[in-house]
């Protein structure tokens, strides 16, 4: 075989690769409630001022669109026809409320609609936890 066919072979078979774990992610439903394995994670950014600014920034830039800037949530999202963006000032959270779930559900969204869509490779982590700062001391009555 020539070596552009064999690229032309490992090009195809990389690209039902990554179909294949896409289409297997998006049968793999988000659950409601807590998630004890993301509970467990601590966040590595203090919730100083500081983080909780560039949260802010990140937040209006991203989540606000959806959330609204007072994180109230909108009906269905913007030209979304399925369920309202989860309202993140109550004080209990559907896929949970601490930290660690907050910050999985924003890197790994909400399978399998994606209705909170995934900000990984969008957002960069530290990023993610500022917006958890922000969310967590700025929008939620706890």
């Amino acid at each position: 075989m020539s070596l552009r066919k064999e690229l032309l072979v490992g090009v195809l078979i990389a690209g039902v690769t990554a179909m294949s774990g896409v289409a297997m992610a998006q049968g793999v439903a988000t659950p409601r409630g807590p998630n004890p394995t993301a509970a467990a994670m601590k966040n590595p950014v203090a919730a100083d001022a500081a983080s909780i600014e560039r949260g802010k920034k990140i937040y209006d830039a991203k989540c606000a669109n959806c959330h609204k800037a007072d994180g109230t949530g909108a009906e269905g999202g913007p030209g979304e026809s399925g369920p309202p963006p989860s309202n993140l000032t109550h004080a209990k959270l559907e896929h949970g409320q601490s930290d660690g779930e907050i910050f999985v559900i924003t890197k790994n969204g909400v399978l399998p609609d994606l209705y909170m869509p995934m900000f990984e490779g969008v957002i960069k982590d530290n990023d993610i936890w500022d917006t958890v700062n922000y969310i967590q001391n700025k929008l939620r009555k706890k």
